[in-house]
């Protein structure tokens, strides 16, 4: 376009030196840049709003009126690669937890285009970009589009089995996004929906955390062609024009309807500020083992890693089992969820700080499936207990304090808090929570740092 315009202002003075015709040359211009006009647009505010005060009535006549719910106070306008357009982006939840959602709006040709980007990212991934699945449907939960990433890059893609692919190598899938095995998830849109997961060669719907216009709003069977517009799906939302965050407190951002909310990666604490989470599969930020006397760190560890004489743990006389792991917590400090899940129960009959004999005092138990596999997590000597039996949680999200409740703070001599945290499988076998984190530890049972803590 620089170079168009530069050519433009010579000829117009060749023009206006030679012919005097400097009308004519802007009329060609201004034809020039009609027909140049982005086949792109971007959805305004109100026509959001209006778009979904619209759809309300359909969406509640589908098959599937609960799939998705989105978050209209958190509206945001985001750069779209290689156009002036911006592309509108609406925080939303599915049906599936664990998925970080959001709604798409995008004018394409005068018509407005909705999808729903969902995202899920592997247990322990430490790569520099996204790696996971990612699943693209309409509002109603109909799939369009599906790719697993590694690093940021499309390594396969999800396709309806009557696509015919004669360029990737096809393999059935019984696999669920999030969930595992289809036969433990029939909901599943990759178990309902009949999909097939393909290789990909030569990726060109990824690249370093963006995504390509087209492949997110089109299905498969259309034959659009390729596109150099690329939204970066990595991206945190952001409020629209101007100091997102003037008029905001606590480290809160502002969206374009003037909400203000905690951007990715933090969430809001009881005092109202924003606080970092921690990595996913860590119950606090940067967990570290806590020393358990002449035990040491490794006594704080699981299994039979305690010293007393009076006792038997693996038949070596001496050792006394631990059945699970002590994490350091300040007290009255946020508990998160480690994985997203289930209250599956709670106790919060002790005041903070309440001593008892062999007592785990206030805890929650989270039932989670990873990989496929139900777990059950266990937090112990909480100060508060901030959910209920029941409630559905995501991974990030506040469900206690930490505490000294239980036999955390006895009368005499001093116990570091901290979270003595379990594990166990669906048949209620205690298992190493170490396995679950995603911090790892050395030989001397210190944490190891990795791209997350």
């Amino acid at each position: 376009m620089k170079k168009r315009k530069n050519k433009f202002i010579k000829l117009l003075k060749i023009g206006i030196l030679f012919f005097g015709i400097p009308i004519i040359l802007l009329n060609c211009e201004k034809e020039t840049e009609l027909d140049n006009k982005e086949p792109i647009e971007t959805v305004s505010l109100n026509e959001t709003l209006t778009y979904f005060n619209s759809n309300q009535k359909k969406v509640r006549k589908s098959s599937n009126s609960n799939y998705v719910t989105p978050f209209l106070d958190s509206i945001s306008q985001q750069e779209i690669i290689n156009s002036n357009e911006l592309i509108t982006v609406i925080n939303a939840k599915t049906i599936y937890e664990e998925h970080y959602s959001r709604i798409l709006l995008l004018k394409v040709n005068n018509e407005i285009k909705s999808v729903v980007f969902s995202m899920y990212e592997n247990d322990n991934s430490n790569t520099e970009h996204f790696s996971g699945e990612i699943v693209i449907t309409d509002l109603q939960g109909s799939f369009i589009n599906g790719y697993r990433l590694e690093n940021g890059i499309a390594i396969s893609q999800f396709v309806k089995k009557n696509l015919n692919k004669t360029s990737a190598k096809s393999s059935s899938s019984s696999t669920c996004i999030n969930h595992g095995n289809c036969s433990l998830n029939p909901l599943c849109n990759l178990c309902t929906q009949s999909l097939d997961e393909i290789v990909i060669t030569n990726s060109s719907s990824s690249s370093g955390g963006s995504f390509s216009i087209w492949t997110i709003y089109f299905d498969q069977n259309d034959n659009i062609g390729n596109s150099t517009y690329e939204w970066s799906f990595e991206n945190g939302s952001r409020g629209g024009g101007g100091d997102s965050t003037v008029g905001c407190s606590g480290g809160k951002i502002k969206s374009v309807m003037g909400a203000c909310y905690c951007p990715d990666g933090y969430v809001e604490n009881s005092d109202g500020n924003c606080i970092e989470k921690p990595c996913k599969g860590d119950p606090v930020k940067n967990p570290e083992i806590v020393s358990s006397g002449k035990s040491g760190k490794k006594g704080g560890t699981f299994g039979c890693t305690r010293s007393n004489w009076q006792k038997i743990c693996g038949g070596v006389k001496g050792k006394k089992k631990h059945d699970g792991i002590d994490i350091k917590a300040s007290v009255n400090t946020p508990t998160f969820a480690m994985y997203g899940g289930t209250v599956s129960s709670i106790r919060n009959t002790f005041n903070p700080g309440e001593y008892r004999e062999n007592s785990y005092g206030n805890y929650i138990v989270l039932k989670v499936t990873i990989n496929g596999v139900v777990t059950f997590i266990k937090y112990n000597h909480l100060n508060k207990v901030n959910v209920k039996e029941g409630d559905i949680v995501k991974s990030g999200d506040i469900i206690a304090l930490n505490g000294n409740t239980g036999n955390a703070n006895p009368p005499k001599g001093k116990v570091t808090p901290h979270i003595h945290l379990q594990t166990f499988n669906s048949s209620w076998k205690s298992v190493n929570p170490m396995n679950y984190l995603k911090t790892k530890y050395d030989n001397q049972f210190n944490p190891i740092q990795n791209n997350c803590n």
